[in-house]
Order: C-alpha cells, then structure tokens, then sequence
C-alpha cells in the first residue's frame, strides 16, 4: 500500500509495508524534490505525520546517494545493480553452478534452507522466532517463483544464490529486476569463496540478462555509518555495479 501526503514541509510519498518475519509496519518515504532529502526539517515534519497515526511504525527514507540525510538517521540498506553490458565473466573454476526453482524438488533444499535461516538470524538476531522463521521459509522461498543456484564441489554443496525475478523498483521510471535475496559460501579459503561467489553472481547475472533484466544486489548496514557497509559498496562500484539507493532507518525512543 502506498499513499501521497502533502505536508507543511514538503510532498512526500509513503510506501507502507509489512515486515515478513515479525509482522512489523514499514513506512518508506520518497521526497518529490530530492533536494529535501537531504534536509533534516523536511525528513521530521514527514516523521511526525506518519507517527502520529502510525506510532509504533519503522520510518525509512530513501536516498538516491551517500548523502547523510540529517541527525537520527542510521544506513539500514544499500542498492546496487549490474547490466547486461557490465556482466563478470565466469572464472575458472572446478566449481559446477546448479540452478533451479527454489521449492521442495530442488535437489539441494536442505543445504539451500540452513543457509537461508542463517541469513534470518543474522538480520533479526533475538527477534527471529523458530515459527515467524519456518512460516516465511514455507511461503515466499519455497513457491517455486524464486531461482536457487547451488555451487558444487565434487558435487558437494558449498554455497548458494537465491535469485528472485521480476522485481519491480518504484522508481521514476520503474524497472524490473532479477534481485539477489541472499547468497553465502560456506568454505574457510577466502581466495577460494571469492572465486565461488563470483561463479554465482556470473550465473545469476546470465538468467538477469535472458530476462532483459539488471541484476539488483543489496548490502546491509549492520554498524551504522562507520561499519563495513560504505566499504562494500565501494568494492561492488569499482568492478561495474551502480550504487541506486540507500534506505535510511530512524529509530524512534
């Protein structure tokens, strides 16, 4: 659901949204003039209307650049993508990429459903419920719409990429992506799982581009403005993505 607001301050879009796992409400707010995204005055007048109908909502603001938005904001989630023309190529590797609907026929569901309850627990540490965790694995993972790709070793699986297609972004003009849901490789050798989470991005970004869609990453911003976030993002531009968005998060006493 979304919905358009005209403040005192400033015209401002509302995306709401419901958290998958704790039920939670999300405001999301995009400003017409993004000149005012960088305005603190701007982002309170938006917060004050949304919270005064909405107290217990998670206010997030949507910023198309690095800039910090003002006091009170945390980078919750940056947005990076690739096209069809900046594409890696696949590595050398003995590394095998096996890809398939995600559901309960995928040959390697099991290793696919550890690895993504690992990434639950590392984005809701003590919230995560054993039930909100298997709830959210047994609907939207598991409805056969998303793409698992597997990385073999002597046919023995050390990493995936879950890939969703289709997503559309609301931007100004909107586009669909092939977005990354979540991708680990389980192996010690860092030389090793670079050359592995390549083959995996390489492959997803084949099926993005039979779509004729980019491929959407995300990098979450786990310690604020000055964690490994800014670094990553950093790494991901200089080999060929662009840096689209950053969501801002605001917690409210």
């Amino acid at each position: 659901m979304s919905i358009n607001k005209i403040s005192q301050a400033a015209e401002f879009r509302v995306d709401w949204s419901t958290d998958p796992i704790d039920g939670g409400a999300v405001a999301l707010l995009s400003f017409d003039d993004p000149d005012r995204w960088h305005a603190s005055a701007y982002h309170a007048a938006a917060v004050d209307e949304i919270l005064a109908d909405h107290p217990n909502a998670r206010v997030r603001v949507r910023v198309a650049d690095r800039a910090h938005p003002g006091g009170g904001w945390s980078p919750y989630m940056s947005y990076v993508a690739l096209g069809a023309d900046d594409l890696y190529a696949a590595p050398e590797s003995p590394t095998r990429i096996l890809d398939a609907p995600l559901d309960a026929a995928h040959p390697h569901i099991d290793a696919v459903r550890t690895w993504l309850l690992l990434a639950l627990r590392a984005g809701y540490g003590d919230k995560l419920s054993t039930t909100s965790a298997e709830l959210w694995l047994n609907s939207a993972p598991l409805s056969g719409r998303w793409t698992s790709l597997v990385a073999l070793e002597d046919e023995r699986p050390v990493g995936h990429l879950t890939l969703a297609p289709g997503v559309l972004r609301a931007e100004a003009i909107p586009i669909r992506y092939s977005e990354i849901i979540d991708t680990l490789v389980d192996l010690t050798d860092r030389g090793r799982r670079r050359l592995v989470e390549s083959a995996l991005v390489a492959r997803a970004g084949e099926l993005a581009a039979e779509r004729n869609e980019d491929l959407l990453g995300s990098v979450v911003h786990p310690d604020g403005p000055d964690g490994p976030g800014w670094r990553i993002v950093d790494r991901l531009v200089a080999q060929g993505w662009r840096h689209i968005e950053t969501i801002w998060t605001r917690e409210v006493a």
